[in-house]
This record gives structure tokens, sequence and C-alpha cells, in this order.
């Protein structure tokens, strides 16, 4: 079962947050189908899996790009569905002039390409009813986000050597942080160099991008395992699980409480999860057992980053734990 499946049993069968505006699984169905055959059209590799999540990674000619397909899903739930084709041709044709990628025809059936670009951005506004004009000011400051590179992930960051100049972390064993910037339905790696032009510090750029993932639109799951319960962060967007950058706002941003002393079990098992046990005196070695089958779960998904489960504590680095060994330490 891939992740979109197990999303939908977790939803009752609606469809994703992404995607939500189109309402019901059927509406989905057929508009997961037109994004499909309209990027088969323009010569691009598509993996289903990637669509799921609600973005797709496409090669351009300045490297991978993270294609968010939320405000595409809701410019179509806006309009009949007889329409949902051509909507879905032109937006993919115009990101990719806008990308640079050269698609595999220009024209269809010998009609003209398109001769006026749609711009991502504006189909979010027509779909919510705004005034198709000039976006309002949007500050740079705005798109920082923190992302999560590992040594075993399935993401397109994770093929990517990451360049000496990119501000980037060590977070825990295999993982680096690393800051991005986000530029409407894609992503690229920060530099020293961007952040002075955004006239701000390193210390205030990691700050403002954790305060920007906590805006991020995701669901918040009390799993209830047989000896233990989890909260488990959920979301279409792929900056989730990167919240783990700092476990104390994001556990108070939530209303999960804990003890700074005794620490959190955090998991990072995909961009669109990050899994949180607050940790209480007398948690069983089954607990963690059944906290890593969850884990590894999710971990099975699209943009994977790490299978393993790490203990928080305060003014100390995460630890990668084993639950059949756990350290010496871990209330158990």
């Amino acid at each position: 079962m891939g992740l979109f499946d197990w999303l939908r049993e977790v939803r009752d069968q609606r469809p994703p947050g992404w995607a939500s505006a189109l309402k019901t699984p059927e509406r989905f169905e057929i508009f997961m189908t037109l994004v499909h055959e309209a990027f088969v059209g323009s010569g691009l590799t598509l993996n289903p899996e990637d669509v799921a999540p609600g973005r797709v990674a496409v090669l351009t000619p300045q490297g991978p790009k993270d294609l968010l397909l939320e405000p595409l899903a809701k410019a179509c739930s806006a309009r009949p569905e007889s329409d949902w084709a051509d909507q879905i041709d032109a937006f993919v044709h115009a990101v990719c002039e806008q990308l640079l990628i050269p698609t595999s025809s220009s024209t269809v059936s010998g009609e003209p390409a398109l001769e006026t670009p749609v711009d991502p951005a504006r189909i979010t506004r027509e779909a919510e009813g705004a005034v198709a004009s000039e976006q309002q000011p949007r500050s740079p400051r705005d798109d920082l986000r923190v992302q999560l590179w590992s040594s075993r992930g399935t993401s397109w960051l994770a093929k990517t050597t990451i360049p000496s100049d990119a501000l980037s972390v060590p977070l825990a064993e295999g993982i680096t942080a690393v800051l991005m910037m986000g530029e409407g339905v894609w992503n690229q790696l920060v530099t020293a160099g961007d952040l002075a032009a955004l006239s701000i510090t390193p210390a205030e750029a990691w700050k403002v991008a954790v305060d920007n993932g906590l805006k991020e639109r995701f669901e918040l799951k009390l799993v209830q395992l047989p000896n233990v319960s989890a909260l488990v962060l959920l979301g279409n967007g792929t900056f989730i699980s990167a919240l783990a950058s700092d476990v104390p706002r994001t556990c108070a941003a939530v209303g999960a409480p804990f003890n700074p002393e005794l620490g959190t079990l955090v998991a990072m098992p995909n961009w669109h999860a990050l899994v949180l046990l607050p940790l209480k005196p007398g948690l069983g070695r089954n607990a963690l057992t059944e906290l890593a089958t969850l884990v590894q779960k999710l971990h099975n998904y699209a943009d994977a980053v790490s299978p393993d489960i790490f203990w928080w504590r305060a003014r100390q680095p995460l630890v990668r734990i084993d639950p059949e060994h756990p350290p010496l330490g871990l209330a158990v």
C-alpha cells in the first residue's frame, strides 16, 4: 500500500488535503488521470507515487524543481469538469515555459501553442475567488523553509550533492537540515549570498524558516498503538518532517506536552510526516517496537527520509536509538 492509499484510508476515502477542493474521490481520480496524461503528453517522466502527495519533481536546466499541484486542484475545482483537461494542459505547458523545460511538442493537433503562459500563482487566486490582478506584495522571507537531506532518502534532494556554499547543519545521524527558498511552485537551496540580499542573518533565517514551516497545512493525528499513543503530523507539503529541526517549538505549536529532561522521541520517515512521542516514565520496550513499526510503514512512502527513531533532550543533539536495545537513561 502506498502513501496515497494509506492516507485515503485514514481520511475515510476523502481526497487528500492538498486536493480537498475537489470534494469527492471520483473527481480526484479524474483530476489525477488528467494530470498524468498532461505530463506524459508533454514528454515529461511522471512517477505516480510522486504525484500522490501533491507534488512532482521535474528536471530543469537549473536542476530538479518541486512542482506543487494544490494550486491546480483549486483552479479545477472552480471550473466544470469539461474544462479540466484544457486547464491542466495549460498549466503544465506554462510551467515548462517558465522553467525552460523542453517538451515533446509545442503544438497539439496542428494548433498553435499557448501564447500567454499561465501564472501558477494566479491560478490559486482565481480558484479562491480573488480578483485576477497583480499579486499582493510578498516578502521573500515568507518563502524560507527548512528541508531535510538524508543519506537514505528518496526525494530529489537526496540525489543532490549539497553545494559547499548552501546553508546546512547536521541534524541527526545521516540527516542534514538545509535552508531552502520557495519560488512559487518550486524550491531551491539558499546560500549566504541569498541571505545577504535579504538583509537577514543565518540565525534569523533559520528561525523564520521554522516559523514558516509551522504555518504549513498539516493534520495532527493521535495514533493509538497497543502500548503507546504517538502524535503524527501529516501534510501534503514537503516541509513537515523538517519541523524536527526545532522540537520544542513544534511540540508547543501542536500542544504536545513534553518534559525537557525526559525528552521526546522523534521520527522523520518522509517529507510529509513527522512522528512525536513525548516521553514519560514507564514507557515499555514493546511501545518502542510498535513505534518503530509505524515509522517504517511511513518511511516506505514517497520522499522517504529515515526509518530511524531519535531521542531529543534539551541542550543535546538528536540521538538515534535502537528500539530493541534502548540506551541507558531512556524511560523504559
